[in-house]
């Protein structure tokens, strides 16, 4: 039986859609300034103009200016920003930049079998990733049955990610960023506001996240 697609899925069976979120962002930097690993002092001011040609290959999209001969690629090609900088866990174990969670509906046969045997797939197909049990119920903030897969660098990402959107089938993904260890909020911004979707949002239970930051805070407190 071929997999089933996401738009024959009747919406009655899917979790109720998550809170959203109010627009209301912080002050941000100017990018211009904070961002360019090749800016000059004054980048606002003292930055060369865009070229405004269009590329030959395409004649809609902009011909870019190269970068310096001396870092011909940006640093993100090689490692994560310092944010995602792969550390340690409380119990010293290695923390991942990034963590995929892929779901499936245990009350869905097709869903089921499907995501058993490509669980069976990612091992096999991608053993330097770390990929964790099949867990056929809902646990921690995750609303589905789910397995995880960890990323520790730009590579696993660039090559688990994109294949996986290409061949999930039924499933769903939630990619989100580690960032906890430094934001002390145990997951709550790295599950929602940080959060990349892939086939649909299923949405958490950021109770359970804002109640464990709260925990973390009180034990931090405690210990000074």
């Amino acid at each position: 039986m071929p997999p089933m697609q996401i738009n024959q899925i009747p919406s009655s069976t899917l979790p109720p859609n998550p809170p959203t979120y109010p627009p209301n962002p912080p002050p941000y930097p100017s990018p211009l300034t904070t961002l360019l690993t090749t800016a000059p002092p004054d980048p606002q001011t003292t930055l060369t103009p865009l070229p405004t040609t269009l590329n030959p290959l395409d004649n809609h999209s902009f011909l870019n200016p190269p970068r310096p001969a001396t870092s011909p690629l940006h640093p993100s090609y090689a490692a994560f920003p310092p944010q995602l900088q792969s550390g340690t866990t409380d119990a010293g174990k290695p923390r991942a930049a990034w963590d995929v969670h892929v779901y499936w509906r245990e009350d869905v046969p097709e869903e089921r079998a499907y995501a058993v045997e490509f669980w069976e797939v990612v091992r096999r197909e991608f053993p330097e990733l770390r990929i964790y049990p099949l867990r056929h119920a809902p646990i921690g903030p995750h609303l589905l049955p789910m397995f995880e897969v960890n990323l520790f660098t730009p590579a696993q990402f660039g090559a688990f990610v994109p294949w996986f959107a290409m061949n999930r089938g039924p499933l769903r993904a939630l990619v989100h960023p580690n960032t906890w260890g430094a934001e002390k909020d145990v997951g709550l911004w790295d599950h929602t506001v940080g959060a990349i979707w892939i086939g649909g949002e299923v949405g958490v239970d950021t109770g359970i996240l804002e109640e464990a930051g709260r925990r973390r805070r009180e034990m931090e407190r405690g210990g000074k």
